[in-house]
């Protein structure tokens, strides 16, 4: 796991000065096995964008700390230099009887981009190991998730929704109690299975933890997320336009939370109930997501400008960049 100050030095890096990397490259010569320093400069050629030297640090990093709870920022191209390198480096760690599931979780991420079978693999072959742990089937699921976003064709992306439900359940079996972001995703699965019972069932669990939650983001996620699974299943379940529509409008009528002001909204009801015909109900949405997106909500009045006059094409190239699943699975769609 990483501590706040490993983190910190990522952060520190990105932030740093030419001076202060050449100072920590110097001292790095002379202490080659620092981690603060690594950590450091491993921040600041990520944010440049400078592969061969981001790609010395992460590969130290993956070599000497592979449970750091830092592996989005070990990731390396597919096929560049140092992929070969950290995929031996992995193998290794992945042979030893005590590997850790952070490990094996950091593992997993380094490959579920370019080589997800191969992570897939992976994650089956510790099942065994890991079954009883809670943590190892909401990663399951995360990744599942993860990878179906990425695909277009309907049958591998209903492969991979079922495999993320079973893991659903499984997870459940261990434990009724987990986090917002558990039941967001597993009620989403469940309705993009077509399975609105369950999809209900889940949301309705986030909706009152959410409601709940003293904390106000966490509150306003779990909100959001609720009632867009919740404005989902009335419309696809049931054909209930006006019962989505409140939902829609109750997703976005939230306090707002740092994921929000970052683009962090789910359009995939605006979206539906849109392309049926409620543009009354996209405005409107439109207007509260200008509001939530502090750090990013320049381009929203010029959309909602257009939806008002008719054109719902700026709408919806808008709602494809931030569809939670990519592509919806309804058969109507």
């Amino acid at each position: 796991m990483s501590s706040a100050n490993e983190v910190n030095a990522v952060i520190e890096g990105m932030n740093a000065t030419s001076d202060q990397v050449q100072r920590a490259e110097h001292f790095l010569r002379a202490n080659p096995n620092d981690l603060y320093a690594h950590l450091l400069l491993l921040g600041f050629y990520s944010s440049k964008e400078l592969a061969a030297q981001h790609e010395r640090h992460a590969l130290w990093v993956i070599e000497h700390c592979p449970s750091l709870d830092l592996v989005a920022w070990m990731c390396l191209s597919h096929g560049g230099p140092g992929y070969d390198v950290a995929c031996r480096l992995w193998v290794r760690h992945l042979s030893s009887p005590s590997v850790s599931f952070q490990s094996v979780s950091n593992a997993v991420f380094f490959f579920r981009a370019g080589e997800p079978e191969r992570a897939e693999r992976i994650l089956i072959d510790f099942e065994s190991r890991f079954c009883a742990c809670p943590e190892y089937w909401e990663h399951r699921i995360s990744f599942y998730v993860g990878w179906l976003r990425t695909l277009e064709l309907v049958a591998k992306r209903q492969r991979l929704l079922v495999e993320a439900m079973a893991a659903v359940e499984r997870r459940l079996a261990l434990a009724p109690q987990a986090g917002h972001l558990f039941f967001a995703t597993a009620a989403r699965v469940a309705a993009e299975l077509g399975k609105y019972r369950r999809s209900r069932e889940l949301a309705n669990e986030l909706l009152r933890s959410g409601l709940a939650d003293p904390v106000e983001w966490r509150r306003s996620n779990a909100l959001h997320f609720a009632h867009t699974v919740l404005g989902l299943v009335a419309l696809r379940e049931l054909g209930d336009l006006a019962a989505a529509r409140v939902s829609l409008l109750a997703s976005v009528g939230v306090a707002g939370s740092p994921q929000m002001a970052a683009g962090g909204v789910s359009f995939d009801l605006a979206m539906e109930v849109v392309s049926r015909g409620d543009t009354d109900a996209g405005i409107a949405f439109l207007h509260e997501v200008e509001r939530l997106w502090t750090h990013r909500g320049g381009a929203v009045p010029v959309v909602r400008a257009a939806l008002v006059l008719g054109d719902p094409s700026p709408f919806f190239r808008l709602a494809t960049e931030h569809a939670e699943f990519g592509r919806s699975n309804d058969p109507e769609q």
